[in-house]
């Protein structure tokens, strides 16, 4: 997968979120998950970590106008969330193809 589709998906994905109010609280969804997936599946680590950081944190600064700490802390979550689940996914998939029934468990995991 080429890693501009993928800067696409994740700023799409970081623009594009859910605000969900019950009573006195609100939250924000992001479906950041979902380019994850087909990050894990079909694109290289680097350039996919690289191609999250660059989409996500244009959506954090361009749409959702985030103050520069926040920013800056949000895109170090992102980066270790990612770099976690890219370290951990080969671990897990136990020499199995990540598109076998096993390896879709270990990509939910």
């Amino acid at each position: 997968m080429p890693w501009w589709v993928l800067v696409v998906a994740f700023f799409v994905t970081e623009s594009v979120v859910i605000h969900l109010h019950f009573r006195s609280e609100s939250g924000t969804v992001s479906l950041l998950e979902v380019p994850l997936v087909f990050s894990l599946l079909f694109a290289d680590p680097a350039p996919a970590v690289i191609a999250m950081l660059v989409g996500s944190l244009l959506g954090l600064t361009l749409v959702r106008r985030q103050p520069l700490l926040k920013l800056v802390f949000n895109g170090a979550n992102l980066f270790v969330q990612f770099t976690l689940a890219f370290t951990l996914l080969p671990l897990f998939l136990s020499g199995r193809g990540p598109l076998s029934p096993s390896g879709w468990l270990a990509i939910l995991a």
